[in-house]
């Protein structure tokens, strides 16, 4: 479909970047436009694109398909998606393991499936990290910051995660 032909459709959630914009369409679709400079459009290039534009790429799996999109999130260089299914993407700049994709994965331009994620119903994602909660209220967190801990003495750990962890401490 044209952009001209996606924003005749109802938007029934924005989301606001620093220097991009994400909304999802009432029929599951995720159209941004901004600076792509880090990726952070989903387009698949740095390019900017200075009108709403489709994003593709959001396939679980080949049997499945694309999934339709319920929720997303901008942050300063990155994005989120969430399916309809509780399968979370990411897409954008990742060098501190803000995308979740792990020490190997720190930056895409279009969406990549976070693994390890499932049952999703929520992401929120800040300029360096990112978390998601699931159904049954757990929160995952993944990227740069002062992370809840388990095992620390003081309850509190700072350090990276590539990878979404748990955060049982909220249980």
């Amino acid at each position: 479909p044209s952009a001209a032909a996606l924003v005749k459709r109802r938007v029934w959630l924005a989301s606001c970047g620093v220097w991009h914009t994400a909304v999802v369409t009432d029929y599951g679709q995720v159209v941004t436009w901004g600076t792509g400079d880090q990726g952070q459009v989903g387009h698949g290039n740095k390019e900017a694109c200075l009108s709403p534009k489709l994003v593709v790429g959001f396939q679980v799996s080949e049997e499945l398909g694309e999934e339709p999109i319920k929720y997303v999130a901008c942050g300063q260089f990155h994005s989120a998606a969430v399916t309809d299914k509780g399968s979370v993407f990411t897409w954008g700049k990742g060098e501190v393991g803000q995308l979740g994709l792990g020490p190997s994965n720190l930056g895409s331009y279009k969406p990549a499936r976070v693994p390890g994620l499932q049952d999703i119903v929520q992401v929120a994602v800040a300029p360096l990290c990112s978390a998601a909660v699931s159904r049954s209220g757990q929160l995952w967190m993944w990227g740069r910051g002062l992370l809840l801990a388990q095992d620390a003495p003081n309850g509190m750990e700072h350090k990276d995660s590539y990878d979404p962890r748990p955060v049982d401490r909220l249980r």
